[in-house]
């Protein structure tokens, strides 16, 4: 009998090691609320909640019952975009690749998205990252999505599977490297067709 319940907690401690799938954060809904003090005394409360349904991420932030901001992402719509505001009648398009140095809505409504979520979820959600029945789970899931969708240019699709092979069991892990592969060795055949003096094609 120890024997198989020491089994059973390999194989618990084996799956929240690998963590979740890619296919599983994308596809399941849930929604999550994570709170932390704002006051030495723990009287005023931040509020922070997260509602997925689909493809749609749903960001809230209250602060002391006044105080609101509201994010709503669409992972799997073009163009990348953020609506923001209580009603979330504010949209912030994106232009350009990167938000390095630019000052302009979108970067600036990313940067809020990326801070509530890291201050906020990261830090203060219970559990482990890798359990997605966990809020600090969900926070993660969301967390990576977003990071794809907002920086890295990856509309999702929540029909078909996720057709790009990961190397690693996160989007973190897998993705981002594969992006920075496919950057670094074009700017290599760049710097080798720059180097030929004679051209086939100048465009």
């Amino acid at each position: 009998m120890n024997k198989i319940v020491f089994g059973i907690i390999i194989l618990l401690s084996f799956s929240h090691s690998y963590g979740f799938e890619d296919e599983r954060c994308l596809k399941n809904e849930f929604s999550t609320t994570i709170e932390k003090g704002i006051d030495p005394f723990g009287y005023l409360k931040e509020s922070l909640t997260i509602t997925k349904k689909k493809c749609d991420v749903i960001i809230e932030l209250q602060k002391a019952k006044y105080i609101k901001s509201k994010w709503h992402i669409d992972i799997c719509r073009e163009p990348i975009h953020i609506k923001y505001g209580n009603n979330l009648q504010n949209v912030a398009k994106k232009n350009g690749e990167k938000c390095t140095g630019e000052k302009n809505d979108y970067c600036e409504e990313f940067d809020q998205v990326r801070t509530v979520l890291e201050d906020n979820g990261l830090i203060y959600g219970k559990g482990i990252r890798e359990d997605l029945t966990s809020p600090h789970g969900k926070v993660y899931c969301t967390y990576l999505l977003l990071k794809q969708y907002l920086s890295n240019n990856i509309v999702f699709s929540y029909e078909k599977p996720v057709e790009i092979v990961l190397s690693g069991s996160t989007f973190m892990n897998g993705l981002e490297d594969k992006i920075q592969k496919s950057v670094t060795h074009k700017s290599r055949i760049d710097e080798s067709d720059s180097n030929n003096e004679e051209k086939l094609y100048d465009f």
